[in-house]
């Protein structure tokens, strides 16, 4: 019997140019087609269509060594917004709180735990880098920055990472 399985935790602070009423509606499976322009996911269960509690859609990006599935898991309309992202191989519990700054705006922060249920996953969690992270949610801050200061989508940023597999 395994005692305790690998476990790695990122954290990512994120400055965004709108306050949380602006940056929250964003955070949802639907609405990041609007401001990510490599972003694919299924929509499996949603009753408005949108992000809530309970809402269930997959992702299978070239980054990651499978698909996911993802529940969200916390939703606190304009604070807080939570997904529990499964795999076969790992499980992340992915978390991002809205701090109110302002006219300064609003802080974003991410937190991803990571946490292997299998050898395979363990291999997974352990090539992971804070740099790789932190170069990701650079590039998600500034799309998301570019899309609350001007509607439209940033399209000069290109993030293999993000890309799906077809």
């Amino acid at each position: 019997m395994r005692k305790n399985a690998i476990r790695r935790s990122f954290r990512y602070v994120q400055k965004l140019s709108a306050p949380p009423d602006r940056v929250f509606p964003l955070l949802c499976p639907t609405r990041e087609y609007e401001w990510i322009g490599l972003w694919s996911c299924d929509l499996i269960y949603s009753d408005s269509g949108f992000a809530e509690i309970g809402c269930i859609f997959r992702t299978d990006f070239r980054s990651d060594p499978g698909p996911e599935v993802w529940v969200v898991s916390t939703y606190e309309k304009n604070e807080a917004i939570g997904f529990t992202r499964t795999s076969e191989d790992y499980v992340v519990l992915h978390t991002i709180t809205l701090i109110d700054g302002g006219d300064e705006g609003t802080d974003a922060v991410t937190d991803m735990v990571y946490t292997a249920l299998t050898e395979k996953g363990e291999d997974f969690i352990c090539s992971l880098t804070s740099e790789a992270f932190e170069e990701e949610q650079s590039t998600l801050e500034k799309l998301l920055n570019h899309y609350l200061l001007h509607e439209s989508m940033l399209r000069s940023i290109e993030d293999s990472e993000m890309e799906c597999e077809d």
